[in-house]
């Protein structure tokens, strides 16, 4: 049962006692609740019908029909390419070892570099294969260098990371500077997956990319009601209990609500994988300090990590504040 955890101190003459008691907390004596909301129906509302509710109110646009043979570079395009792909390559990995920095940056950054490095910068907007070969790369080694901070430090710098953080969470191994001892067997394992599923992705993408393609010609309803149907159906298999699909349902509503005031949802998804762990960690420290609050305060590195957060927090609320307080232009 996830439940909150009373710090009850009395003193038994001249030692205080700590009793630490449990008790549902917003469980609203709903049984589904005891344990808590389930992660994976979180991530499937928020990142699937999000998803589909954004993309049910987009116009439907036309399918081009193009030859496969006219969609590949030739061997020009390949030559301008090559110097925009290694540089798009470093930028992205470079920012990739950056936590919080997202995958919008790297991208951005290398289109940028390649068109001040251009002796055509004109070009660029109107079709130049160099625009698309360095974002493209910085965001793809962006992707592969994330993992790094991610698996030494246990931070994970993006949405799909968190997720993958989730998953790790749940089958009991957490990502940081000890995994590498405690389960090298699993890092490795990591680590030559991403070489395996480049190739298996290279043999089913080109063989098959005619076949992908064609799934554009569905019409958009059929398509739409065949991704909530995956997504309803997959969400009520995760313990047979219909209070999973109004989970994703409602975390849904709450995802497209956050994409359409342009709010990020890594926050929402980091809070509801670090939360028990942060618990965890508060309760242990209460337990060491008989209910003692100010062990938080009294040790330098836990009252310099509090200074920290709380600088972050600050600097935040300074730069959106002159955005909030700007008088409106008549």
């Amino acid at each position: 049962m996830r439940a909150a955890a009373h710090v009850q101190s009395r003193r038994r003459g001249a030692r205080r006692v700590v009793r630490i008691a449990a008790a549902p907390r917003f469980a609203f004596d709903i049984p589904d609740l005891y344990d808590g909301i389930g992660f994976i129906a979180v991530v499937m509302g928020l990142f699937g019908i999000s998803e589909i509710l954004l993309a049910a109110e987009a116009p439907v646009g036309e399918v081009v029909r193009a030859r496969l043979s006219s969609l590949l570079p030739s061997r020009e395009e390949w030559r301008r390419s090559v110097g925009a792909i290694l540089r798009g390559t470093g930028i992205g990995f470079a920012l990739g070892l950056i936590p919080g920095i997202g995958a919008i940056v790297p991208t951005f950054m290398a289109y940028i570099a390649e068109k001040r490095l251009s002796k055509t910068p004109e070009r660029f907007g109107k079709g130049a294969i160099e625009g698309v070969a360095a974002p493209e790369s910085a965001n793809n080694a962006y992707a592969n260098a994330a993992m790094i901070p991610f698996l030494t430090l246990g931070i994970p710098s993006s949405p799909t990371i968190a997720v993958l953080m989730g998953a790790f969470i749940i089958n009991g191994i957490t990502p940081g500077p000890f995994l590498f001892q405690e389960r090298p067997d699993l890092v490795w394992t990591v680590i030559a997956s991403f070489f395996i599923g480049n190739v298996i992705l290279l043999a089913l993408n080109l063989p098959l990319v005619g076949l992908w393609a064609k799934l554009l010609h569905l019409p958009f309803p059929y398509l739409c009601a065949g991704v909530l149907l995956f997504c309803v159906v997959g969400a009520y298999s995760l313990q047979q209990s219909i209070f999973d699909v109004w989970v994703m349902i409602a975390f849904g509503i709450i995802g497209y609500v956050f994409r359409k005031l342009d709010l990020p949802l890594a926050p929402l998804v980091l809070g509801l994988i670090l939360g028990p762990a942060i618990e965890k960690s508060m309760r242990t420290s209460l337990e060491m300090s008989a209910g003692d609050y100010s062990i938080f305060f009294t040790r330098p590195l836990c009252l310099g990590l509090l200074i920290a957060a709380a600088a972050v927090l600050a600097g935040a609320a300074l730069k959106l504040a002159p955005s909030v307080l700007r008088e409106p232009q008549l």
